[in-house]
């Protein structure tokens, strides 16, 4: 039991990382390296994010109801980090249309609160019908950042793949190594396939799930490009599933607090965008530099000092405050 929450934590700094590193090196996508490296990151360090928290979610409903009120200290924790980011930007307040990352906190709410439906529904068809509706949602341009919609469709599937996920599923990656690598360098040929046809740009596009098809430009073969996004993302989560290490090592402790990663470095990439602090980085060499500050700005924040507050957000007892 212990080797499998060593796993986890391990799975999950590595993807943390890979968050912030996206983020800090977005601004630098002129230079040609840090384009590729941050395209190949967004084909799978979210979905893969977004699947082991819906494997960590089994406890949330039962008998088709949410059984706890966690749902509530994500949405306090909402409000504060957009309330700090519309303070570092000095823009208007707004609710539903969430500042820099925040969207996943907004889609981790609607996604819990769309568990009692969605479980009511045959594990199967639960995740084809998700599959579909996330396809099918790209056809329509009202589908945007309000309530961040279209992303908590798009990442959905991923969600409930990771629901219905066992740990013997987990084990299973482990075990089919040879058929992951295999399966990846297919994926990694179709990826060459499309750098050749000039198409690489375009189908980058749909990482995002934020616009519709039309809105991105992409037209009718938008769901093509989103049904390819999906089976690469699949294959490249599962190459990293396979190949994290189980056994705790320097960094596993770290893997158990993301979220204070998650929402510091956004506050602090603010700050960089807002500043143009990039600019300091915006050459090969400063972008290699800025790759591993972004590893320790990673171990940095997930020391112990800064999840006290967040200890105390995630702590409140929603439920007896609602029951007096």
């Amino acid at each position: 039991m212990k080797e499998r929450i060593h796993y986890f934590d391990n799975l999950k700094f590595v993807l943390i990382f890979l968050v912030v590193l996206a983020h800090f090196i977005a601004p630098l996508k002129d230079i040609t390296f840090i384009k590729y490296i941050y395209w190949f990151i967004y084909i799978f360090h979210m979905p893969c994010f977004v699947f082991i928290l819906g494997f960590f979610m089994k406890n949330t409903v039962k008998d088709g109801k949410i059984v706890n009120n966690k749902w509530l200290n994500y949405l306090l924790l909402y409000c504060i980090m957009q309330l700090l980011l519309i303070v570092i930007n000095d823009s208007s307040y707004t609710f539903f249309t969430p500042k820099h990352g925040l969207w996943y906190l907004q889609c981790l709410i609607i996604w819990t609160l769309l568990l009692p439906v969605l479980t009511r529904i045959n594990p199967k068809l639960c995740i084809i019908f998700t599959f579909l509706a996330s396809l099918i949602i790209g056809f329509d341009d009202s589908a945007g950042s309000v309530a961040s919609l279209s992303r908590a469709v798009t990442f959905l599937p991923f969600f409930m793949l990771g629901f219905y996920a066992t740990k013997e599923n987990i084990a299973k990656i482990k075990e089919n190594k040879k058929i992951i690598v295999i399966t990846t360098i297919f994926s990694l040929l179709i990826l060459l396939a499309l750098l050749q046809l000039g198409e690489l740009n375009n189908f980058s596009k749909v990482f995002y799930g934020k616009s519709s098809y039309d809105n991105s430009n992409l037209g009718n073969i938008g769901v093509l490009y989103r049904s390819l996004w999906y089976l690469l993302a699949i294959s490249f989560s599962a190459l990293l599933m396979a190949f994290v290490p189980k056994n705790k090592n320097l960094f596993t402790n770290f893997g158990g607090r993301t979220l204070q990663v998650y929402c510091l470095h956004i506050l602090l990439f603010a700050i960089y965008k807002k500043f143009e602090i990039f600019e300091v980085f915006n050459s090969n060499i400063g972008a290699i530099i800025l790759m591993v500050l972004s590893f320790g700005l990673t171990v940095l924040l997930s020391t112990k000092i800064f999840s006290i507050p967040f200890n105390w957000i995630m702590n409140l007892k929603f439920k007896r405050i609602l029951n007096e």
